[in-house]
């Protein structure tokens, strides 16, 4: 709290002395420029780092480079949700490996309610569109194929 009545003095005194303002950005530039970048034990900056780590989440953790492991592990303690939002990713995505179609229905079943029961917010729009395709979805994994009404694809007809 001392920290947030600093910046509310700052501020005051930015606003009430026009005069200073000048010197009270560059003093605060100084300040900015006297702390040493944040830098990971990878080496990464955290620019780096949220860069380098856009295509682990694609991937199992058994594909991930040694490089990619590490990055996951400081991705994992910055963003704590990231690692529960990934787990739930696989999860769903392991779904439709499935061939067993009683099986299928139980997984999706127990995917929704650990969304719902975690308010997994992010993958409300997902669960209620599995809700609702679910037919078309059990119609791919008994035949491994898709049509374009199961896709709800609308494809202009050809001239």
């Amino acid at each position: 709290q001392s920290r947030q009545k600093k910046l509310d003095v700052a501020l005051k005194d930015f606003i009430d002395q026009p005069e200073k303002q000048v010197e009270l950005i560059d003093e605060y530039y100084l300040k900015i420029a006297e702390r040493p970048p944040v830098e990971f034990k990878n080496g990464d900056s955290p620019k780096q780092l949220l860069a380098r780590s856009r295509y682990i989440l694609a991937n199992n953790v058994d594909q991930w480079t040694l490089n990619q492991k590490k990055r996951a592990e400081i991705l994992v303690k910055i963003y704590s949700q990231l690692e529960t939002a990934y787990h739930q990713v696989l999860t769903f995505r392991n779904i439709y490996q499935e061939t067993n179609i009683a099986n299928t229905k139980l997984k999706f079943e127990a995917w929704n309610k650990n969304v719902q029961d975690n308010e997994m917010k992010a993958f409300y729009t997902v669960a209620n569109t599995e809700n609702n395709i679910l037919d078309n979805i059990i119609n791919f994994i008994k035949n491994r194929t898709a049509n374009a009404e199961s896709c709800k694809l609308n494809v202009a007809p050809l001239k």
